[in-house]
């Protein structure tokens, strides 16, 4: 394999899931400190800085997007580019308009849920001229990295600068192939799930009047909270406001289709009865565990009162995973998602097109999964501006 055929199959192995870059286990060996780096991103001391930031980007876009009195939004469309842009703003820092909409419109084209529905996609490498617009794309992205990089302050403390400094090789110089690499792994680990996550829960919490009227409590609340000058805003957004993160869960519960890709790093045994050797490739298919009606009663309702008694343990978090090595950004999600819910009931009246239900599609997606119709909210904004 040519060098830059290796460069190119890993970045996108990395951050697509496709291509047919090196075995899972250069790749594990090559990025495991990938994880350390991400460790110190989400270090405590961080959170609120995150949650100031996407709360300052939430509002900055809903002013400048959804000022119209009464403004009709496709939800989860809006909720995508939204979310990226928050990703962006909180992991990366402040970049130029024509750098965000480049990053965003590399992301819908690296979107495995919509490129998985290629079969010529998938199998990309014996296709000369899917493979072409590929490595076109990757060139494309690899360039504008270096052109952050390139422009960012000597003092900057991003997120984005953690992974500048850990993807030098030994003698000091980027490799930005990797750097490129991690850059759009978070972004898709942040955004994907989490945008189609705070799209449902919208859907679900306007359209309930007994869980909107629950939600509105612990609003409030946060409202009162952001008012005091010794509130930790990621803290509270963290470890306050049970119901709307029970309302979180069930959303991912009632939502997620997907399936786990793991591989098992040493040999362990199953109900006493059979062994995975180490290194074998595991598919756990999350529908399995989350509809079961033996762990959750009445599995297709939604009820986010189920999670005061039900699902405790690793169903309870099957999604973010549990144990030693869960999600490593489950706390920022819980946060970006309650950021983004609390402030659309702060300056807007919501009429929903219908019933969630309605929306729903079967169970063949990957991750979160998305409506099989535009979801059209009716947003009617409150009296008074929008506070910069």
């Amino acid at each position: 394999m040519k060098e830059e055929d290796a460069s190119f199959n890993y970045g996108y192995r990395i951050f697509s899931l496709l291509g047919s870059g090196p075995s899972h286990k250069k790749v594990a060996s090559k990025d495991s400190r990938f994880t350390k780096i991400l460790e110190k991103a989400f270090s405590r001391e961080r959170y609120t800085h995150f949650a100031k930031v996407t709360r300052a980007g939430l509002i900055d876009y809903m002013s400048k997007n959804w000022n119209k009195d009464v403004q009709h939004i496709d939800l989860f469309s809006e909720m995508y580019s939204l979310n990226i842009r928050l990703i962006i703003r909180s992991f990366m820092g402040e970049f130029e308009e024509e750098n965000v909409k480049a990053f965003i419109e590399t992301v819908k084209f690296l979107d495995l849920e919509e490129r998985i529905k290629s079969v010529k996609t998938i199998i990309h490498n014996y296709f000369p001229s899917e493979r072409k617009a590929m490595e076109h794309r990757w060139n494309m992205t690899v360039n504008l990295v270096k052109e952050l990089v390139a422009s960012r302050k000597e003092d900057s403390v991003e997120f984005f600068d953690f992974l500048v400094e850990n993807s030098k090789d030994d003698n000091g110089l980027i490799d930005y192939p990797t750097l490129t690499s991690r850059v759009f792994a978070t972004l898709f680990a942040a955004a994907l799930n989490t945008f189609a996550t705070s799209s449902w829960l919208l859907f679900r919490v306007f359209d309930n009047p007994q869980i909107l009227e629950e939600v509105k409590k612990e609003q409030q609340e946060y409202l009162e909270l952001l008012n005091k000058p010794d509130t930790d805003i990621g803290q509270i957004l963290i470890n306050k406001f049970p119901y709307t993160e029970k309302t979180i869960r069930e959303v991912i519960r009632t939502s997620t289709a997907g399936v786990s890709f793991r591989r098992a790093v040493r040999d362990f045994v199953l109900d006493n009865k059979y062994t995975v050797p180490k290194d074998t490739f595991i598919i756990t298919p999350y529908i399995s565990i989350l509809r079961d009606s033996s762990v959750f009663s009445d599995p297709n309702q939604f009820k986010p009162e189920r999670f005061d008694v039900e699902g405790k343990g690793s169903c309870e978090n099957v999604i973010f995973g549990a144990g030693r090595h869960p999600c490593t950004g489950m706390k920022f999600a819980i946060l970006n998602i309650k950021n983004i819910v609390f402030n659309v009931m702060e300056y807007y009246d919501v009429e929903t097109p219908g019933k969630a239900e309605d929306y729903m599609p079967n169970f063949q997606n990957m991750g979160v999964f998305r409506p099989i119709k535009p979801v059209l909210f009716t947003l009617k904004k409150k009296d008074g501006s929008i506070k910069q």
